[in-house]
């Protein structure tokens, strides 16, 4: 009964929090992401629920994390070595318009103005009671801008309006308390929108930069400039490009302007080259420096083999980030402890060469713990009648532990 209170628990847990994000998956249309989710949590809920799928209990989490952790990185990486993806360029199409456009907005000197009261709704939404010059009354939303008949009965105060529908006028001490919202409040209207510029007037705001679905140009009405689309911007006669822009595959133009532009093949190749060195020879020394003290230590005739094992280990006890903190203050060029020991000014962290080789050593330190653990486990674990059989062969003790 325990047993299966708990495995309800851990189902109700694994089909609670998906639902959390599929609302925000829906609102960005991250449908991939939302399938992937959907389909993991009835794979969840399957393997713990059926009495036929008692393997899958074991290999499904392991699995769904592997390809959470490690394949989908993998091919999402690859993917992105295609596309334009990058700083300017993260945006979709859509986005990328509405941000041009938005930043284009301006307020003409000869704008439409419009006398202000700030309204409170029902539920907390925040809207503006607009009067334009002609007297007429309008309620404007971050949705739309409505006739004040529209949207509610009219409640009046005197020559005022008291409320609106769902909406109640706000005074100047209660609209205070709103000042930073009220101020990011826009109206949308046809060609612009409607901004707050005091608690009691706002102006029409033009957009200057059109844009026409059809033709996909994107025209400066100010300056009469067109920009057409071009590989994930908006360019114009000149070359000149907007910001920002938006996320197109490229195909392999990335790796050919990689291969030709000397600005970046040249520093990319050092950077790839010390990637895969770093690699093999931090494994290299740290698994020879392990073995060279496993096979010290694993002699039968040495004494405090226990106390100079839990000193070796001590690296590896110690958390990587605290390690790499002291290391960095015990080389400093000016005040470190190793200058100081050897009498030297080396700027072992300023000098490129110096620098990998602090880099090196300091992994070796934090490495190495390890790889002694391992050989020790593999030493001990060689049956003892094979390394008597060696001994009397007349193979030393490395050459028995080797074999």
């Amino acid at each position: 009964m325990t047993g299966l209170v708990v495995k309800l628990a851990f189902l109700f847990v694994v089909n609670t929090v998906p639902l959390l994000f599929v609302g925000a998956m829906i609102r960005e249309q991250a449908w991939m992401g939302l399938a992937v989710t959907v389909a993991a949590t009835l794979a969840i809920d399957y393997a713990y629920l059926s009495p036929r799928s008692i393997p899958l209990k074991y290999l499904l989490p392991g699995t769904l994390f592997l390809l959470c952790f490690q394949v989908y990185p993998v091919v999402y990486t690859g993917y992105i070595a295609f596309t334009n993806y990058g700083t300017g360029n993260i945006l979709t199409r859509v986005q990328a318009i509405e941000r041009i456009q938005a930043a284009s907005v301006r307020i003409p000197p000869d704008a439409v103005r419009y006398s202000v009261a700030p309204l409170q709704g029902d539920d907390g939404e925040l809207a503006l009671l607009l009067t334009d010059p002609d007297g007429e009354a309008f309620v404007g939303t971050t949705a739309r801008l409505a006739p004040v008949d529209e949207v509610g009965d009219i409640v009046t105060d005197g020559d005022q309006i008291a409320a609106v529908g769902p909406y109640e006028r706000l005074g100047l001490g209660e609209a205070q308390a709103f000042a930073t919202q009220l101020q990011q409040l826009r109206v949308p209207v046809e060609g612009g929108e409607i901004q707050l510029q005091s608690f009691t007037s706002a102006a029409l705001a033009e957009t200057t930069r059109m844009y026409d679905p059809e033709t996909q140009v994107l025209t400066d009405a100010a300056t009469g400039t067109a920009y057409t689309a071009s590989r994930g911007s908006f360019v114009d006669a000149e070359g000149n490009r907007l910001t920002p822009g938006w996320r197109v595959a490229v195909g392999p133009d990335n790796f050919v302007r990689f291969l030709t532009s000397p600005l970046i093949r040249g520093p990319f190749i050092q950077v790839f080259v010390w990637t895969y060195a770093f690699a093999i020879l931090s494994v290299l020394l740290t698994f020879a420096l392990g073995l060279a003290l496993a096979i010290t230590l694993n002699h039968p005739d040495l004494r405090g083999k226990k106390l100079y094992r839990g000193v070796l280990i001590i690296p590896y006890a110690l958390p990587s980030f605290m390690t790499a903190l002291i290391w960095a203050g015990l080389l400093n060029t000016q005040f470190g402890a190793v200058n100081r020991i050897l009498g030297a000014s080396i700027p072992w962290l300023a000098d490129p060469v110096l620098a990998k080789v602090s880099v090196l050593l300091v992994n070796l330190w934090l490495g190495f713990p390890y790889m002694f653990l391992v050989c020790t486990g593999a030493l001990q674990a060689i049956p003892g009648d094979l390394l008597e059989a060696s001994a009397v062969d007349g193979a030393s003790a490395p050459s028995a532990s080797a074999g």
